[in-house]
């Protein structure tokens, strides 16, 4: 699988993630729209789940 690379500021917004969930119980965590779409033809996936946007607890704690 292709490695992306993000780079973000505090004030541009985080990228959707997902999580996979295949039948046998495995969880993939944290997958980009690339990563899901290269499993929605895998017979093994079972749902797709979106994830709530990250806070990034670094930025509340500057001051």
């Amino acid at each position: 699988m292709v490695a992306q690379y993000f780079r973000s500021r505090l004030n541009e917004p985080q990228p959707q993630r997902f999580t996979l969930v295949f039948r046998n119980g495995e969880l993939l965590r944290h997958q980009d729209p690339l990563a899901v779409a290269q499993y929605l033809a895998d017979a093994r996936l079972a749902e797709v789940r979106s994830e709530p946007p990250r806070r990034r607890a670094a930025a509340s704690q500057i001051e």
